[in-house]
């Protein structure tokens, strides 16, 4: 069964391969964005689970690890104990039951146009966000006219004496906006906020939007469809509760999918033989412009792409977003495909590619095309990848490495039973592994809030030089949950960035840092050796 999905608003030009105005877009590599950590306790609540952190302030333990990071003998160097605690409160922000009042929501979101009429809001209904109208006006006013900040950038703050923080992204004719209550940094709202808009932007392009709102009573909103509001729900659910699912986002990058070096290798040549396969129609062009094999929840397992053309991670993240809500409703079988209509806003923000979709098992299969008309010849490309892709050498290897992606790795398979849970960054590849959350209740429900305290401190930490030149941060952070403790490490430099949670009974009892460290390297060093097989390393480029 072919489903044509039409959700293309702006039938335009047929090839969008230059990039977006406002510069290249193409070949992109995400830089760590630095946020600023505000020490003040998040907003709290009845529900709201209570911790504290031991900020350790001891600099020089810190320096003398980051002197020996790289060099050869820094396993016998590392000593001591860290005891030296100064106690900082803290507490993670409220998570209120779906039923709560809309006004003591912990976070809120709006879009809005930029004269102020609704077009989605994460809780609340139209009825109750229009009874609020006035106060989401006037805020919106007093932020458009608002001319001191000249920081270069769309975003505007206020926080209120209650630690309550308002913060608008102007992208006119749009405006998005947060309300927070759980003690967020600039920079975190600001990329949720802009990934709303680019979202958007995937919708419907950005020339749609602009052309659209140039028409006297256009509203946006009677063109979201149920699917798509359910979509930005979705979005925001993962903001607000700061899931695990939300590490993508949290990390800038791509989740891992463990297979062997050989067998990538293989499916990177399938899909370089679509390139040259003569279809023996009239026309010798080729209008592959990228091919994509994608497991479960997103994890990229080959990629065909241009050479110095790679697709920017948020592009992708929103592509598998859509892709994999066609097979959760159901409509993912081997006998469907599908031709989607998406823009890529990172890629080309005012005009459409088209997905061809056909999932194989589990997996998906998707191919890029800039030309509307081109279903036929990605369905030839299509029928010649899966045949090939179901030998015996390659669908074999792929299984075993499906249901290791269902179960995770844990920090044993690493060789490190030390370790509760942990997350690794490659910024190179721009795609991160982390091991399967432990039975601990407490640490499954709060990990990826752990995280984002980790990464807050480590933003604002100095860095450091290593022998090798290399700036390098480095943070502990002890938490009290009740009666039991947890550590928190984060490391970050120019090549990668690890978070990871250890018990407070490492080290016989004391808060061994030097343990820690060691420990830490130890997944380090396994994730470099193991690099090409967690991670597409470059993929198949024409």
């Amino acid at each position: 069964m072919i489903r044509f999905i039409d959700n293309d608003p702006d039938a335009g030009s047929t090839n969008f391969l230059r990039p977006a105005a406002g510069g290249p877009t193409t070949a992109v590599s995400l830089e760590n964005i630095h946020e600023t950590s505000h020490e003040t306790p998040l907003g709290s609540g009845a529900s709201s689970p209570e911790l504290t952190v031991y900020d350790d302030d001891d600099s020089e333990d810190a320096a003398f690890m980051l002197s020996h990071l790289v060099s050869d003998g820094y396993q016998s160097v590392l000593q001591g104990e860290s005891s030296d605690f100064s106690n900082f409160s803290f507490a993670l922000g409220a998570e209120p039951a779906p039923d709560v009042d809309f006004a003591s929501q912990a976070k809120q979101f709006f879009i809005l146009s930029s004269a102020g009429k609704p077009i989605f809001s994460y809780h609340g209904t139209d009825e109750t966000v229009t009874s609020y109208m006035g106060v989401i006006q006037t805020l919106v006013a007093f932020f458009q006219d608002d001319k001191d900040n000249d920081n270069g950038d769309n975003l505007r703050t206020i926080t209120t004496s209650n630690r309550t923080k308002f913060s608008v992204l102007n992208q006119s004719p749009l405006l998005f906006m947060a309300v927070s209550s759980q003690n967020e940094p600039d920079g975190v709202l600001s990329r949720q906020l802009a990934f709303l808009h680019n979202f958007l932007l995937s919708i419907f392009s950005r020339s749609f939007i602009a052309r659209s709102f140039t028409r006297a009573n256009f509203n946006l909103q009677n063109h979201l469809s149920s699917n798509d509001v359910r979509a930005l729900i979705e979005i925001c659910d993962g903001f607000a509760h700061r899931t695990m699912t939300n590490l993508n986002f949290l990390t800038s990058s791509l989740e891992y999918f463990y297979l062997k070096k050989a067998v990538r290798a293989r499916i990177d040549d399938v899909f370089l033989s679509l390139r040259a396969l003569k279809l023996g129609d009239e026309t010798d062009s080729n209008n592959l412009l990228y091919g994509l094999l994608v497991a479960p929840h997103g994890k990229l397992i080959s990629i065909l792409r241009p050479r110095n053309r790679s697709l920017h991670t948020i592009d992708l993240q929103i592509l598998f977003r859509a892709v994999f809500s066609l097979a959760r409703d159901g409509l993912g079988d081997s006998q469907e495909e599908f031709w989607v209509p998406i823009c890529l806003p990172k890629f080309n923000a005012n005009g459409f590619l088209y997905a061809y979709v056909r999932f194989v098992d589990s997996v998906a299969l998707i191919l890029l095309s800039a030309t509307k008309g081109a279903f036929y010849e990605m369905k030839q490309y299509a029928n010649s990848f899966v045949a090939k892709l179901e030998l015996p050498k390659i669908m074999g290897s792929l299984a075993q490495s499906l249901q290791l992606a269902r179960n995770g790795i844990t920090a044993a398979f690493v060789h490190n039973t030390n370790i509760l849970h942990f997350v690794y960054i490659s910024k190179k590849h721009l795609q991160h592994i982390n091991s399967r959350l432990p039975d601990d209740e407490v640490i499954r429900n709060n990990v990826a809030r752990f995280y984002h305290v980790l990464k807050d401190f480590l933003d604002t930490q100095d860095s450091s030089q290593t022998e090798k030149g290399d700036e390098t941060r480095i943070v502990f952070r002890k938490w009290r949950t009740g009666e039991r403790y947890l550590v928190g490490f984060g490391l970050a430099n120019a090549s990668f960035e690890i978070y990871a949670l250890v018990p407070h009974s490492f080290g016989n009892g004391n808060v061994r840092k030097d343990l820690i460290f060691h420990n830490i390297m130890g997944i380090v060093r396994w994730c470099a050796r193991n690099e090409e097989r967690l991670f597409v390393v470059g993929g198949a480029v024409f």
